[in-house]
Formats: C-alpha cells, structure tokens, sequence
C-alpha cells in the first residue's frame, strides 16, 4: 500500500528551518527541542478528514487489531479505519505542509495527527524530514508516541541500499541544480542526528533517555549511524554512565552497547562505576583510534595517549638510528630516487599505513636527505590542525603518497 507524493512534498527539504528577521544572525532550526508553536493554523483539512478518525482508531484499538505493513506504517484491523484508509489513498496531498503544522500550529492534536501522518508518507526521504521534527515537538507525550511510530517505518527505511550499475550511475547526466543519488550500495537514505543529538543536552534526565531509547534504535538498525551519533558527542558519554539516575545511566549503556565491537566484551549492566568507565574507555578507543587509517592515502591523528606514544616511539628511533636507514634506488618507471628506508616499523608506528623497506622521499615536496631533516621537518608542520604530505616509494618502486592530519 503506497501513496503517491504530490510535487509540493519537495518543499519538506527547505522547511527544516524557518526564515527570521533578518537582524537575527542565524535562522533558527526548528527541528531542535523545543518549539514555542503558537499559530491559529488550519491543517491540510482534506488530508486530516480521514487522518483523525484513522487516528483515534489506531490509538483505541488492542495490540492484536495491529499490524505493520512492509513499509513500516500500521494498519488497524477494523473496517472504519479501512474505510477511511482506502479514502485517504485516493487522494493526493501536501505533504510539505505537515512540516509547517508541526512547526507552526498551536493546536498539539493536529501536531499528533500529523505525526501520524508521517508514517504514511509515500518518499522515506520526505519521510525522514518528518521524523527530524519530533525532538522539536514541545509535549513529551507526543514526543513518546511520535518516536515509537517512526521506528517501524525507519526499519523500512533505514537500512534500504541503492541498487543499480555502478558503471551506469557514473554516467548519469546531473543538471546543476540536482544531485547524483547514492552511488549503488551505498545507503539511499539520511537521517540527521543533529536534533535528536541536542537534546542529549538538556536539563531533564528523562528527555535524555527518549533520545538514547531512539538513537539506540537507530543504531540497531543501521550501526554506521550509531557511530556517527556516538563520535560527535563521545564527550558526553562519561558523564552519563556516570549519572546518578539509574535509568537515565542504563539508557547510555544500551546505546553505547547497539555500536560496541565485540573486542570490547559484554555490556557491563550491573558493574560497579569503574567497571562501566573502564568498558566504554575501550569501545571509544576501538570505534575512534587515536591514530585512524581513514583510507589508503589518508591517517587522520588525534589527540591521546596512543599519538603521545607514536611521537616518543618516532624520536626514539630515529635518534638510535633503528627506524631508517639512507638508501637509493630507481623507481618502477626507470626514475631514481633519494631517502629514508623503513628499516623497523615498531608499535604504534605500524599503524601510518608504510611497510618495511618502503622509502621515504619527500615531506609536502621537500626532499628527506636524513632522519635530522626527517625530524626537523616533522616537528615544523606536525602541529594541531596541520595537514602534510609524506611522498615515498613503495618497496616495489612504485610512487605513493599518505596526507596526515593532526586533529
């Protein structure tokens, strides 16, 4: 059962946010918590003369008169709903305008019903957008209800992959005001963590916990958003498995576990503080490594004990003289070359993506003649904030690059 979209739903993408005044210095997004919704606004009346009484039903109707249709919206068992579904699917709607009642309407019934309504909605993108309004949603009751709903059509949509020839999708014509979709296999949807994200900072523990019940949720169903959520506020997480409210510290537990490798062991539920600090210190090292191969040609560090290590390691042997060693040779292509070769790659330096016997020739273009230039060039450019360039051959002579940032 699908309902066809009409073009005014492509208004959600440009609804997030509301235009202000212009002596204000940035618009205001009015998905984050919490709105002031204070508009006499008159919903989309066509549309809510079939979503109220398929409404009210729904919320009525016993748990065994329920069921989930594939794309993740609830059907009722009962023929008034039916009746009603049916009409609601002959018609075709506005979809962009749910946005602004739930942005705009003073009206918390008419938010709910078209909360509802986002379940239905035909586009999961369109869909999604919906979904990002609930943390804006005053009413913590409606936020419950609104966040349990979407989680079935978010199972639709959530883990559902682009499919199609890669060959095909890189020969697709894009005007300059579109977009190529995702390239084939990639995910075909986004979600935006940002507001569920904002109210991990508000005051009251139990907003708190509906966001972590919902983003835990999100991460079963796709883990690469989990640790997206989890590696923008990383900084948070310790203060709240640290909390002094039970639930709201359980609630950290169970997302933070929905990510956690398996490496890190079993979910530390009834461990003493200790134990529960020591686990997530293990799963945030394993998820976001101090020095992190991002690609073959890219190692992003970052601050820690393990980029610590890697500096003292890195003086240490080039000092004794144990890492590198002068060499020449000539390149694949016929060319020679002059550097260092890697003669020991002890740990943590087996982590910048070299290998044994391949040589280090130039830093950001400057020629590597010896492990004092090597030295002085890295302690000039390996900075916070600094991105450089290390040129080397490969040991079977061919010409590689790696960028390193320092973050």
């Amino acid at each position: 059962m699908r309902i066809l979209p009409t073009a005014a739903a492509l208004a959600l993408a440009s609804l997030a946010a509301r235009p202000v005044p212009a002596q204000e210095a940035e618009p205001r997004d009015w998905r984050l918590p919490f709105r002031s919704p204070q508009a006499n606004l008159v919903p989309p009346e066509e549309m809510y003369a079939h979503l109220r009484p398929m409404y009210a039903i729904a919320q009525r109707a016993p748990a065994a008169k329920r069921h989930l249709e594939d794309g993740g919206f609830e059907v009722v068992d009962d023929p008034d709903w039916r009746r009603e579904f049916e009409a609601f699917r002959q018609v075709r709607y506005d979809w962009g305008y749910l946005s602004l009642v739930l942005r705009e309407s003073r009206h918390a019934p008419d938010r709910a019903v078209a909360f509802y309504a986002a379940t239905f909605c035909p586009d999961p993108q369109y869909g999604l957008l919906l979904v990002e309004h609930i943390p804006g949603e005053p009413v913590r009751s409606l936020r419950e209800e609104a966040f349990q709903r979407a989680i079935p059509c978010l199972a639709a949509w959530l883990p559902e992959r682009n499919e199609g020839d890669l060959a095909a999708w890189r020969e697709l014509k894009v005007g300059p005001a579109g977009e190529r979709p995702p390239k084939p296999g990639e995910y075909s949807h986004a979600l935006d963590p940002l507001p569920f994200l904002a109210m991990l900072d508000l005051d009251d523990a139990i907003d708190r916990r509906q966001a972590l019940w919902f983003l835990a949720r999100c991460s079963e169903l796709r883990p690469e958003f989990g640790v997206e959520c989890l590696e923008r506020t990383r900084h948070a997480f310790p203060t709240l498995l640290d909390s002094g409210d039970a639930a709201l510290r359980e609630a950290a537990i169970d997302f933070v576990a929905t990510v956690a490798p398996p490496a890190t062991g079993a979910v530390p539920r009834d461990a003493d503080p200790e134990a529960v600090r020591a686990w997530f210190a293990a799963v945030d090292h394993a998820l976001f490594p101090p020095i992190r191969r991002i690609s073959e040609g890219l190692v992003e560090l970052h601050a820690g004990d393990d980029r610590d290590q890697l500096v003292a390691v890195a003086r240490a042997g080039l000092a004794d003289g144990t890492l590198v060693e002068r060499a020449t040779g000539r390149r694949h292509g016929g060319g020679a070359w002059r550097g260092l070769r890697i003669r020991a790659l002890p740990e943590p330096l087996d982590r910048l993506g070299f290998a044994v016997g391949d040589a280090l020739t130039a830093i950001d273009g400057v020629p590597i003649d010896s492990a004092e230039t090597l030295l002085r060039i890295l302690d000039r450019r390996a900075k916070p904030g600094a991105v450089f360039l290390v040129e080397y051959v490969a040991g079977a002579g061919d010409d590689r690059a790696i960028e390193f940032r320092v973050r």
